[in-house]
């Protein structure tokens, strides 16, 4: 998974700006890396959207870590 990743590798897989990653058919996924207001934890941010009854829908998750698993 992402949060067990090394933090540099966390942000090669999520390039800030990057396009989203198509998941199956229906789906959409984003993820970006940023650094917290903390000098050692960064925020890991998920979104996956998709289009119900011609609207975008999303779903954002968020979490610290500070790489690692930790």
């Amino acid at each position: 998974t992402l949060k067990l990743q090394p933090i540099d590798a966390m942000k090669d897989l999520c390039p800030a700006g990057g396009a989203p990653e198509r998941i199956g058919t229906i789906f959409k996924r984003r993820c970006a890396v940023n650094e917290s207001y903390s000098g050692s934890a960064n925020i890991i941010e998920v979104t996956v959207s998709w289009q119900r009854n011609g609207q975008t829908r999303d779903v954002m998750l968020k979490t610290l870590t500070l790489g690692d698993g930790t």
